[in-house]
Order: structure tokens, then C-alpha cells, then sequence
């Protein structure tokens, strides 16, 4: 294989092509190449030769087809989809611009990987992109945010925040789609409360042990609570910070925030 010299594009690539003890410098620098070109803001690179690029970096899960070489496939799936987030966080680009052109990007990749690699790679980091994507519809959103008992959820008015606001977080699907990703921690203890607390009415009002959930569900879930009223961070010590979203701040071009709430 041809050395990989910085911003080289290689249009047709594949794992199955990469050899030698460097592969994994090899293959992020390729990752880092691809994403470069793809949000500049000048690119001639389309969402469509960005995924073929990408998809051959992406193996199949099926692990035997990649040879003795990569014991465990899903992982190496997880650790491309690390390698993308990482390196756009590195790359400049006008921020609604690249936001949308990273969810167009994201979207069709993780077409070919199963729910069951993602819930088992990610753990509380869920990657349903996938699913996600199917939930455009009003009414289905407003069926999985319909909010819990009262008497059982003891967070009831914050709930209903979020389900009330889920009309308004439909008619920006993709824009609150594409700065979740960004913005949104998965592993926060409160988000992850209030998740469980969105989805149990999809689930037929219990929650069972939430790795075993259908993965469109939490995806769903963390997707709604990110994306309507209030974004949320845990900082390094372990204290829950909050910024409100309104429309205004939604569409200012300073979004993401630059100062957080208590």
C-alpha cells in the first residue's frame, strides 16, 4: 500500500488493504484526511464520496471475513466512529454548516452496523444514528415522550419540560440531531435518569435492565432530552451543570454555549 502523506484523499480504500504495525496510525490519519477535506468550507468533497471513503474504513461484522489480523470487528467499528468525533472537534468549520454535514455523514454510515454491535461496543454511550433517523415522525416522537405516572417519578415537572417542548424539537430534527452529538453526555447520571424516566411508556411502563431495551428507544430518549429545553454537562467532579435552550439560542451562531448554568 502507498504511503498515506498528509491530506492525501485515498477514494477507495479498505482495512483489508492496510497492513504492517502502523495501521492504526495509518488508518486515523486517513480518518483525519477524509474529515479535513469534508468540512472545509470550500470542499469538493460530497457527503456521497465522504461515506464510500469512510465505509471502507468501516469493517462488516462479520470478523471472520477481515482475517486472523482484527480479533474483534465491532470494536474496531467503535474505535472509527471515536476517531471521527474526536478529530472534528480539531478541525475548524462555520458551525451550523458542519453540524448538518456531519449528522448527512454519520447517518448512512452507521446504516450497515447493527443495534447489537452498537448497545454492545458503546455501553452507555449509544450510537443509533440509524434508528434515530427513522424517528422524524410527530406523532411517534410524541408517543415516546408521553411523560410517566406522577405518583411513580418523583421528577415529574421536568419531565413534562421535555415532553412538552417535543412539538417544537420536531421541526428541528436534524440541527438538534447533529449538536446532541456534540453537545449532549450520554453518561450523565442525571440524563440518564430522566432517559429512563422518557422511555418507559415506550417499553410498556417498566424498565427493565436498560442494555437489554430496544436501542431506537434510548437513542430516542437521549436524543429528545438533549434536544428540547435544557442541554447538561457533569463536570470533572461529578456536579450536574445546565444551560437553557430557547429558539433564540438555538439558531445563534455562538451555539454552542459558551457559559453554563448551575
Amino acid at each position: 500500500m502507498p504511503d498515506i502523506m498528509e491530506n492525501e484523499i485515498p477514494l477507495q480504500i479498505s482495512i483489508a488493504d492496510i497492513h504492517g504495525k502502523d495501521k492504526p496510525q495509518v488508518i486515523e490519519q486517513i480518518l483525519f484526511n477524509i474529515l479535513s477535506e469534508y468540512l472545509s468550507p470550500n470542499s469538493s468533497l460530497s457527503v456521497r464520496e465522504a461515506i464510500h471513503c469512510l465505509d471502507g474504513l468501516m469493517p462488516e461484522n462479520r470478523p471472520a471475513r477481515l482475517g486472523v489480523e482484527i480479533e474483534h470487528a465491532e470494536d474496531l467499528v467503535h474505535q472509527v466512529f471515536n476517531y471521527i468525533w474526536k478529530m472534528a472537534k480539531q478541525i475548524p468549520y462555520t458551525w451550523h454548516a458542519g453540524q448538518e454535514k456531519l449528522a448527512d455523514l454519520i447517518l448512512p454510515l452507521s446504516s450497515s452496523m447493527t443495534a447489537q454491535t452498537i448497545l454492545t461496543n458503546s455501553g452507555d454511550q449509544v450510537l443509533a444514528w440509524r434508528e434515530i433517523a427513522q424517528w422524524d415522525s410527530r406523532s411517534e416522537l410524541h408517543r415516546a415522550l408521553e411523560p410517566p405516572d406522577k405518583k411513580r417519578h418523583p421528577d415529574q415537572q421536568i419531565c413534562d419540560q421535555y415532553a412538552n417542548a417535543s412539538a417544537f424539537a420536531a421541526r428541528f430534527f436534524k440541527r438538534a440531531l447533529s449538536r446532541a452529538l456534540y453537545l449532549h453526555a450520554p453518561t450523565c447520571r442525571l440524563g440518564r435518569r430522566l432517559a429512563l424516566s422518557a422511555i418507559e411508556p415506550a417499553v410498556g411502563g417498566q424498565v427493565p435492565n436498560p442494555e437489554l431495551l430496544p436501542c431506537h428507544y434510548i437513542a430516542a430518549a437521549h436524543w429528545a432530552i438533549s434536544a428540547t429545553t435544557w442541554l447538561w454537562r457533569e463536570t470533572r467532579w461529578g456536579q450536574v451543570q445546565y444551560y437553557e435552550v430557547t429558539e433564540a439560542t438555538r439558531d445563534s451562531p455562538t451555539f454552542p454555549p459558551t457559559r453554563w448554568l448551575r
